[in-house]
């Protein structure tokens, strides 16, 4: 996961950033959750961004949640949501953009 995001060409550390869940069985243990978050902290701290979590159930509320609580972000601010519309006003993004973000992101499920 962590070579994927480095590797991306698009990628870039200034962004702010939707962490989509709502699809995803995390496997993570709260230790790997934290070692994770350690590298977040390492790679993407040096700017303040705003970065939302989205979630689609209590499983994935808890180990976004327990992510989001990490020590060392510092700059980062992490916050977890159950709504895209809420999500894209936490990252500053204009809610007319709704639906062509939603057509973007089952484009990329599409190529999984």
């Amino acid at each position: 996961m962590k070579q994927t995001i480095i590797n991306d060409s698009k990628y870039n550390p200034e962004y702010n950033v939707i962490i989509d869940l709502r699809l995803a069985d995390v496997k993570m243990t709260p230790n790997e959750l934290q070692r994770y978050g350690n590298w977040v902290q390492d790679i993407l701290n040096d700017t303040k961004k705003n970065m939302a979590l989205l979630t689609s159930n209590p499983n994935q509320v808890t180990s976004a949640t327990l992510y989001r609580l990490n020590d060392n972000f510092t700059n980062l601010n992490y916050e977890v949501f159950s709504t895209m519309e809420a999500a894209l006003r936490h990252i500053d993004i204009d809610i007319s953009n709704m639906q062509f973000i939603e057509t973007e992101i089952d484009k990329l499920k599409e190529e999984v």
